[in-house]
């Protein structure tokens, strides 16, 4: 078989008499093929596993031929005769269309401008059935010219093209002879029948109806999709007998099921009957109806004058008619495509198509991705796709949650208690008040988001620190599940800090005036709400265990005054922007030290913390306790002995410029933290003598110089911290145009994908009536991935190697994946270790 093939194939002969891989497709799908046995009975082939075990040799007393030699005798099934008519074949109903509707059309104009009574008009437009008759025997004509001899056909399809001809033919000439009988005398015998015009055009009507019995059932199939399904798929004798005949070349379709509803069908028709119907009214007065007159005065002139030629009369009338009739057929294209545009339109408003254009509609339309992709894209079957009230926090058992059920972690206690201590349900209205409920619908979307970033990164669309901006962040032991981009989030305080600042009306305003603008935008109070939660968990980190007790004190005062609803009593809320630019310079240096900065392989400090004296006060209840004054802190001072010149000398100066850049921004945080507190309110009071004491800590992060360092070798190791820190810098410091990917390619997917989740497409189904996801595609030798010396080689149609144009090409892409590797030395890309990747790139 391979042998017979590999001939064919290899044949420099022309297409007519070489047999490619449809025929012998064809030849082993007909009945034909049935007659042979799978073997060939060549001696040589007698090692063969198959033909050798006696599996295919043949049967005692069986006379069947191998296979080989049906394969050699198979005849060619298709040929496709190279002419211009090929194309008039394939647009035959075009072609016919206008050809009818432009002879209606006429009959319509002279008939306004010669005033014919409305049955002459008739009369004489009935001859478009003469038209199809006429045009149907062209078709025919042309099929039998395309298919004899090159394409083996059944019997029933010979005959059935041969009758058809034959039947359409003998109703052509007594179509003619009946209209030309009806333009007659008005009193004839013909045929030994004498009867008037009238009578003739009638027998030319019936006569005509039958031969346009197939259009119009072509017709009815059309405008009920359904009946064709049921015509051509019927097992009935009589019904494929009569497709056999009226529609040999049905017998070839293969998708003869039209799974069209009548509804879709209904649009589609009117879509096709208000174009045609502006198109004919159009054409009538443009193209034809001015042609009436000229033509008039035409015949006008052979008839009344003499000596009149009718070749030059007929040739100018060709001459006139033959542009508007060819005008006629170009337009329909023209006022397709507007038609085209218009109910493109229309769709895509009434589909949402294009929706999201860019990627400030992303962010606008991010809020609801999530309930549109679970019912689009998740099957029913999957038991969370509708959401519950479980929210985005993190579900564990009622004893983990005793310690940390939606809590701040404190990253100074080994137990992992709260920051509130042994009563988190302090922080439970916190974050139930900032925080939306959340249902897992987020958490499902988050996944699938994080993968496509993540396939943008494998790709080197993005480089890494777009990767981190796009995705959706996860931090262990933190209070949520998860958390929104910094690409969603990015310039969100900018805009809550413009709303505090907003003017009011002379009273005074309560936190419920200042903050619910605040509390009703979803992303807002998210963002409000993270930066709360991340930069404590920065400051905690950053001050260490000396500090603790401090900030955890400052912390759950702020907390209790969000929950009484008093922040407006303590501090001064115009003035929080000083607050989050002193943090928001602070992150900034952080994160350009953490990264580059080398740990030291040994702690600097002991780790053992001097404690300030304090007062003999009993601490307060729910883990408060009350603060050193600034009187007490002055006291203390006095009290204690000045150290001696010699301890001094044994601290070694520690050269750190991170530490004390970072320092000084921390200053600036406490200082500005301290410049918005109510100094005549008490509480407002303690919280202020606590930062003041933590600024004067000699024990502490300002004054210790190897605490301080070996806090910044811990943040430095952590991963944790670097993502929180990313995470914080995006949401205090980043403009939303810094965050978003710059790569073309890469926008327009994102774009792509969000856009399709608000698209008007059913929901996704049942996983038992999903089709299979897999796909394989095969190759033989194709090639997939190039190796270096072609890569390197220059090539004459770029001028260059194929290496350096694609590194020109996509130069932002090639430092992506510069960055993903990890190299600095691009000579590297062909080392052992990276040569696979850079081939794959």
């Amino acid at each position: 078989i391979y042998k017979i093939i590999c001939a064919n194939m290899k044949s420099n002969t022309d297409h007519v008499n070489k047999r490619n891989y449809d025929d012998f497709n064809e030849f082993f799908w007909s009945r034909e093929c049935l007659q042979y046995r799978y073997s060939t009975g060549d001696p040589n082939e007698r090692t063969d596993v198959e033909g050798g075990s006696g599996i295919t040799t043949p049967l005692p007393g069986e006379s069947q031929l191998p296979i080989t030699v049906g394969m050699l005798n198979a005849p060619k099934t298709f040929l496709e005769k190279r002419s211009w008519l090929r194309g008039i074949m394939a647009m035959s109903r075009l072609v016919e269309w206008h050809i009818v509707t432009f002879y209606l059309l006429s009959v319509l104009a002279f008939s306004h401008d010669l005033v014919w009574g409305w049955v002459y008009t008739l009369q004489v437009a009935s001859g478009v059935f003469w038209l199809f008759n006429s045009l149907a025997i062209c078709w025919g004509l042309l099929e039998v010219w395309s298919s004899y001899p090159g394409i083996h056909l059944p019997a029933t399809s010979i005959f059935g093209s041969i009758f058809v001809l034959i039947a359409r033919f003998l109703i052509l000439v007594y179509q003619t002879l009946y209209l030309m009988w009806t333009f007659g005398p008005s009193k004839g015998s013909y045929l030994g029948i004498e009867a008037d015009s009238t009578f003739w055009w009638w027998q030319y009507v019936w006569l005509s109806l039958l031969c346009m019995t197939p259009y119009f059932l072509e017709a009815l199939t059309n405008l009920c999709p359904a009946i064709t399904t049921k015509l051509y798929t019927s097992r009935n004798d009589y019904i494929q007998t009569f497709l056999n005949i009226l529609f040999p070349i049905s017998r070839l379709y293969v998708g003869k099921e039209v799974h069209e509803s009548l509804k879709h069908t209904t649009v589609y028709v009117f879509f096709w009957a208000t174009l045609i119907a502006w198109k004919l009214c159009f054409s009538y007065v443009f193209e034809v109806y001015s042609m009436v007159l000229p033509t008039i005065e035409l015949t006008d002139d052979y008839a009344n004058f003499p000596d009149q030629s009718f070749i030059k009369m007929s040739l100018l009338l060709l001459l006139r008619w033959l542009p508007q009739f060819i005008v006629y057929c170009i337009d329909m294209t023209i006022w397709y495509s507007v038609w085209q545009a218009f109910a493109g339109t229309s769709v895509g408003f009434s589909e949402h198509l294009g929706d999201i254009r860019s990627m400030k509609d992303i962010r606008n339309s991010f809020g609801r991705a999530p309930e549109h992709f679970c019912s689009k894209m998740l099957s029913p079957d999957a038991g969370s796709r509708r959401g519950s009230s479980a929210s985005f926090l993190n579900t564990q058992s009622e004893s983990s949650l005793d310690s940390r059920r939606q809590s701040l972690m404190n990253p100074n206690s080994k137990e992992g208690q709260s920051l509130l201590g042994n009563d988190p349900h302090k922080l439970q209205g916190y974050v139930n008040r900032l925080l939306d409920v959340r249902i897992q619908k987020w958490v499902m979307f988050s996944t699938v988001w994080n993968e496509v970033i993540d396939q943008f990164r494998a790709e080197d669309l993005i480089s890494n620190k777009e990767r981190d901006y796009m995705k959706f962040s996860r931090f262990d032991g933190f209070s949520q599940a998860i958390y929104l981009p910094v690409f969603q989030t990015a310039g969100v305080v900018e805009e809550a800090l413009a709303l505090l600042e907003r003017p009011v009306d002379d009273y005074d305003p309560n936190d419920n005036d200042l903050f619910k603008p605040i509390l009703d935008h979803v992303t807002m109070r998210t963002a409000v709400s993270e930066v709360w939660e991340l930069g404590n968990y920065i400051l905690l980190k950053l001050l260490g265990p000396v500090h603790n007790d401090d900030a955890v004190f400052i912390m759950n005062f702020i907390l209790k005054w969000v929950e009484s609803g008093t922040v407006v009593d303590h501090a001064k809320i115009t003035k929080v922007r000083s607050v989050v630019s002193s943090l928001a310079q602070l992150v900034d240096v952080l994160s350009q030290g953490i990264g580059r900065r080398k740990p030291a392989a040994q702690r600097r400090s002991t780790g053992k913390s001097k404690k300030a004296p304090e007062n003999n006060v009993p601490p307060q209840r729910g883990g408060f306790r009350r603060a050193i004054s600034a009187s007490s802190l002055s006291a203390t001072s006095a009290q204690a002995p000045a150290p001696s010149n010699a301890k001094a000398y044994e601290n070694v100066v520690i050269a750190d410029a991170l530490r004390d850049h970072t320092r000084d921004k921390c200053r600036a945080f406490i200082n500005s933290l301290k410049g918005i507190m109510i100094g005549s309110d008490p509480e407002s009071k303690e919280v202020m003598d606590r930062l003041t004491f933590s600024l004067s800590m000699e024990n502490g992060f300002f004054w210790d110089d190897a605490y301080a360092s070996d806090a910044l070798d811990d943040m430095a190791r952590s991963d944790i911290f670097k993502s929180v820190l990313t995470k914080l810098q995006g949401l205090v410091s980043c403009h939303p145009d810094e965050v978003e990917p710059k790569s073309k390619e890469a926008r327009r997917r994102l774009t792509f994908f969000v856009n399709s989740l608000f698209m008007d497409m059913p929901n996704a189904p049942s996983i038992h009536d999903m089709f299979s996801w897999n796909v394989l595609t095969p190759y033989y030798k194709e090639s997939v991935t190039l190796n270096k010396a072609e890569l390197e080689t220059r090539t004459d149609a770029l001028g260059v190697s194929t290496m350096l144009y694609l590194q020109t090409l996509f130069k932002a892409d090639w430092a992506n994946f510069l960055e993903r590797m990890g190299l600095q030395d691009e000579e590297k890309v062909w080392s052992k270790k990276y040569v696979d990747e850079t081939r794959q790139w």
